[in-house]
């Protein structure tokens, strides 16, 4: 795993997905729930500024997509902060 930093504690039982704001569903989910959700697999390759590269990348998990159609999201909705 490539990262920064000490990893942040998880705890699966009180973790909570929250969606409001312009949307027209808000709704809030639990981790079992969130795993549950549609999950897809992608291929890419990556490209870093610091000159490095790896080709056919898997990621696999639940789409943004699935997220925001469930809520609804408003015209007036422009941004999401996560």
């Amino acid at each position: 795993m490539l990262h920064e930093g000490p990893e942040p504690a998880f705890d699966p039982s009180t973790w909570r997905l929250r969606v409001w704001g312009e949307v027209e569903t808000p709704f809030s989910i639990t981790w079992d729930e969130f795993k549950a959700l549609p999950r897809k697999r992608i291929v890419t390759d990556i490209h870093c500024v610091t000159r490095w590269s790896r080709l056919d990348a898997s990621f696999e998990g639940v789409a943004i997509q699935t997220v925001l159609e469930r809520a609804g999201v408003k015209p007036e909705g422009k941004f999401v902060l996560a």
